[in-house]
């Protein structure tokens, strides 16, 4: 190592201005070269009448002799100070590397960790949604448990006339309900109370007999009479086509059997062997009063009891139609504002990519204040943070909504969206790259997956595929796009398009269509392949590889694009276009 005194006082000497050198009569007799100014003072100094008649002499004499002399040689405390000079200069540049070298190895730690904590934050958000849907999942099935604990003993109270038991029963259910849907409105809650009470009233044993066929069957007239109030079917049939009526003059039970025919029960009807009730009546008494009723009153208690049955129906198909008619409101405002959150977080996901890229630019031009590049990515990723905390409330009030309309339609007899397929993460390989059986390429769609967890984006960022991230300012330049289309399709790979949590769907027609008009329906409805409009995406520029002639039928045909989103419920445009496969999570 250099002394520091040492170099200072050779950087100063250096910095000095050299020293005048003057040049007398002796050194100039011995041919020393002096500096162009002293030579001229010299003369200038010494011309005298008596030297006036040789000047030119004296003149040519030092040119010649200047022609011919060497440039004086260094000194050795000037070859000491360069020497010195260099390793000091060498010393600066290797602590400079060393800096920078730590400045990268500190960046490459910085950029680590933030890979770390936004993996974990992911494991943490799967393992709580995992946790929430296992929670879900537990009371699910104790509240099944316990429903069906209830109906055992709710027939078994049926059948030994234990009322009070019957209605304890009922009061703990309604209960039950209120605590599950304590945050709807109060007209809905009433309906689904109602509709629960109405659940345990119709209820079914093994055989299918109903609790009022039960009730008959013990010949508690109370139970018998609180059953029918209540609105059980009293022509309900049970085990061997047996009605309640049946059981009734089977056991011989003459008051319910009386409460039952007077209030629409049916003496007509047989069992499997047609043995009508009088023909099985334990008594004459019961024999008598069967064959002695007016069947044309029956017809009318049936009548009255349809009237009101379609009564109660309108009623409640007007008060489903006014809820959807709710909700359907409230999904729209919930969409809007969605797609606002969807747009606010597609700018903070641009401005990110914006930010890194630039400081990544200026790590690699050498520009010292990288910690003013590194501040501006993480005030970007706070309000990223921020973005995707805000569009998920957003998403999981828009879907809770369109669940809970999902469930109107379901009660009011419309059947569930069909139209998502579903599969685990290990059966992915097969289900869309290896499509066994001819799926996905049956439903003349491209294949959408809808995967919150983001296995599906490791695999395929994994396999043979071109990648793109459409919320990356870089993935969705024209060329960008035009290029792994062609390339895709040129080597019958995938296409991967990610959305993240985004709907980017207008963005990407867009997009597309600024490259050659109408590619987005032409990519959409697979006319870009099986009608050779790809050959339009051609450059000059692209070269031979990508000549017509280099395009192949077999790589054409493997070519796919898979769309891929974490957005749990899509919007039903994207259903009507794309073959939706949902990646769905097993516990272990």
């Amino acid at each position: 190592m250099v002394d520091l005194s040492t170099f200072l006082s050779v950087q100063n000497k250096l910095n000095m201005p050299p020293k005048k050198t003057t040049t007398n009569s002796t050194n100039a007799k011995k041919g020393t070269i002096a500096p162009k100014q002293n030579i001229r003072k010299a003369t200038t100094t010494k011309a005298s009448p008596a030297n006036a008649k040789s000047p030119g002499k004296v003149l040519k004499k030092s040119s010649s002799k200047t022609k011919t002399s060497s440039p004086p040689k260094p000194s050795k405390e000037t070859l000491a100070a360069i020497k010195i000079q260099k390793i000091i200069r060498g010393f600066l540049a290797k602590r400079k590397l060393l800096k920078k070298k730590k400045e990268k190895k500190d960046y490459e730690l910085l950029i680590e960790n933030i890979q770390k904590e936004a993996w974990l934050d992911i494991v943490r958000r799967e393992q709580e949604e995992e946790n929430k849907r296992r929670e879900k999942e537990d009371a699910e099935r104790r509240r099944k448990a316990q429903e069906k604990k209830w109906i055992k003993t709710f027939l078994e109270a049926a059948f030994d006339g234990e009322l009070q038991d019957l209605k304890k029963i009922l009061k703990e259910v309604e209960g039950n309900v209120r605590n599950i849907c304590s945050n709807d409105d109060p007209e809905t809650m009433k309906r689904k109370i109602k509709r629960t009470r109405m659940k345990f009233i119709e209820c079914e044993d093994a055989n299918a007999n109903s609790a009022l066929s039960e009730a008959s069957a013990g010949g508690d007239l109370e139970t018998v009479t609180f059953l029918l109030e209540n609105g059980a079917n009293i022509n309900s049939i049970g085990h061997f086509h047996r009605t309640p009526l049946y059981r009734a003059a089977f056991g011989g039970h003459v008051d319910s059997l009386k409460k039952i025919l007077t209030n629409g029960g049916d003496p007509r009807i047989v069992d499997l062997d047609g043995v009508l009730p009088e023909q099985v009546a334990a008594t004459p008494e019961i024999i008598s009063i069967l064959q002695e009723w007016d069947h044309s009153k029956t017809e009318e208690l049936l009548l009255q009891i349809h009237e009101k049955e379609d009564q109660i129906k309108s009623q409640e198909e007007a008060l489903l139609k006014k809820e959807k008619k709710r909700i359907e409101d409230e999904i729209k405002d919930l969409e809007t504002d969605h797609q606002n959150k969807q747009k606010v977080l597609q700018k903070s996901y641009a401005e990110l990519n914006k930010r890194i890229y630039e400081h990544d630019e200026c790590v690699a031009k050498g520009f010292e204040r990288t910690d003013v590049t590194l501040q501006s990515i993480h005030d970007a990723e706070i309000d990223l943070a921020r973005a995707q905390r805000n569009e998920e409330e957003a998403r999981k009030k828009l879907f809770e909504a369109k669940l809970h309309l999902r469930e109107q339609k379901v009660e009011g007899g419309e059947e569930d969206d069909v139209r998502i397929a579903k599969c685990n993460f290990k059966e992915l390989d097969q289900v869309l790259m290896l499509d066994v059986g001819d799926v996905v390429k049956n439903s003349g769609k491209w294949p959408l997956i809808i995967d919150s967890s983001n296995q599906a984006v490791t695999f395929l960022k994994y396999r043979d595929t071109n990648y793109l991230n459409l919320l990356n300012p870089k993935d969705v330049e024209h060329e960008t796009l035009r290029k792994a289309l062609l390339g895709a399709m040129r080597f019958g790979k995938s296409l991967v398009l990610d959305m993240l949590e985004v709907d980017m769907f207008n963005f990407l027609q867009a997009r597309l269509n600024e490259i050659q008009d109408n590619l987005y329906l032409d990519l959409i409805n697979k006319e870009l392949v099986t009608s050779n409009r790809y050959l339009k995406l051609i450059r000059k520029e692209d070269g031979k590889e990508y000549q017509k002639e280099n395009f192949n039928q077999s790589r054409l045909e493997r070519f796919q694009v898979v769309i891929i989103s974490k957005l749990f419920d899509p919007p039903e445009a994207w259903m009507d276009t794309f073959y939706t496969l949902r990646i769905i999570t097993q516990a272990k």
